[in-house]
């Protein structure tokens, strides 16, 4: 039976059991600390695909493998199936993968959409004619201490402001250009956003949909996100004593509760209305000084840095390799007693003909593809005076007739003699190959 989704489903599932803890140790840490809630929240999110990779690539980073990778992988469609088990099996698998790639592709186009609505709003947007609030902007662009271009325009199809963009960010006021009283809170709203590059992390939200939208932890924990984003910018805002608590919630009342009529991927003041007299009860919680903002964004990044790094090679460690029969270390020696072999020479032995002579005889079995096996097959030789290939043992096996086409190439196999200070000396070698489907 083929075991290969264990690869996956190991890692995924360690993800949710993590997420599930962490987020239920969330809930004694104080709301009004919104970095750490923030943070350790985007970690999780920022560990899943790291875990992922991380666990199907660790089975073979010990090893140099030398890939085989045939053309006659393909089992044929017409071979005659088990009976009762695999006909129900591959409808059922057929299906799976049907959903999976109808989900992806509409995940997909939700994707492109939003995409291409962000390219074709840019186009339609208009210049501020306002010159105290071009002024305004620019005496905070430049407090904010921006390296790059940072620009304002405005929607005439919008109510609410937002701001999208990463290399050309844009702050968007809506087409009734705000008070004069809500300027200076508004504009550093947006601006906090641009600086921490929300938009970027929104796009990783919106990447990451296409492979997780189905896991409702993942859904929840990227609905709490986006709160605490906003929370957290909230408190941004006042730690820089952009506004009064009185002022900025003013400010939000204003707009949060607005039909939101902007990109779904631009970062929109509307976006988390629902959770508006979450963030105005918050108000009065933030620290109204850079100093003690500073102090707890440094200490929420350490810990979600920590925490994450953990999380991740503790999940990748602990994934179970690709399956794999163990076959026992031979009993006997390589070499007869008192037989100098070398382990490492300074010429070691190298294929006639390169990798692809070596590899050109190997085909992957039959009854292997059939019964859908797949792993590490590991041969251990010595390589004599000659270049020729004596004593070739098998060190670890998958069978279904791997093992054996593995032994059989070795044995055929010609080398180029080892070299050790000038003669030509017996060698002892390992070839890892890998069979996969």
């Amino acid at each position: 039976m083929n075991t290969e989704w264990l690869v996956w489903a190991w890692p995924l599932a360690g993800w949710t059991l993590a997420a599930a803890v962490v987020r239920a140790g969330l809930r004694m840490v104080p709301r009004h600390q919104v970095w750490t809630h923030y943070r350790m929240r985007l970690g999780l999110l920022l560990a899943l695909p790291f875990s992922l990779l991380l666990s199907r690539l660790r089975p073979d980073a010990a090893n140099l493998l030398w890939q085989v990778t045939l053309p006659d992988f393909v089992v044929s469609a017409e071979r005659a199936p088990a009976i009762g088990t695999s006909v129900g099996t591959g409808a059922g698998l057929g299906l799976l993968l049907l959903g999976m790639g109808c989900f992806v592709a509409w995940q997909g186009y939700r994707l492109w959409t939003a995409w291409h609505e962000i390219r074709t709003r840019r186009k339609r947007l208009e210049p501020v004619s306002n010159p105290a609030l071009i002024r305004t902007f620019g005496e905070l662009v430049a407090q904010a201490g921006f390296r790059r271009t940072v620009s304002i325009r405005r929607d005439p199809g919008s109510l609410v402001p937002y701001a999208f963009g990463l290399w050309k960010p844009v702050v968007v006021v809506p087409a009734q250009e705000p008070k004069a009283d809500h300027w200076r809170e508004l504009l550093t709203h947006e601006l906090v956003h641009i600086r921490r590059a929300d938009y970027l992390w929104q796009w990783f939200e919106e990447i990451q949909r296409l492979a997780f939208a189905w896991h409702p932890l993942w859904r929840r924990l990227v609905a709490e996100i986006r709160l605490y984003r906003e929370l957290s910018c909230d408190a941004e805002v006042l730690a820089l004593r952009a506004a009064s608590p009185r002022a900025y919630a003013g400010m939000l009342m204003t707009y949060a509760l607005l039909p939101d009529l902007n990109p779904r991927a631009a970062l929109s003041m509307s976006r988390a209305s629902t959770d508006l007299i979450t963030r105005i009860e918050d108000l009065n919680h933030h620290p109204n000084n850079p100093i003690i903002m500073k102090k707890h964004t440094t200490r929420s990044l350490y810990l979600t840095a920590a925490s994450m790094a953990t999380l991740v090679l503790g999940i990748a460690c602990t994934a179970p390799s690709r399956p794999a029969a163990e076959v026992p270390q031979p009993e006997t020696s390589l070499t007869e007693p008192g037989e100098e072999v070398f382990l490492v020479v300074e010429k070691m032995p190298e294929p006639v003909g390169g990798m692809e002579a070596l590899m050109a005889g190997l085909t992957y079995p039959q009854a292997a593809k059939d019964a859908g096996v797949q792993g590490r097959v590991v041969v251990q030789f010595v390589v004599d005076e000659t270049g020729a290939v004596t004593n070739a043992q098998l060190i670890k096996g998958i069978g279904y007739g791997c093992d054996e086409a593995a032994l059989e190439m070795v044995k055929k196999a010609s080398f180029t003699p080892g070299v050790q200070r000038g003669r030509n000396v017996k060698v002892q070698m390992q070839l890892p190959v890998v069979f996969r489907l």
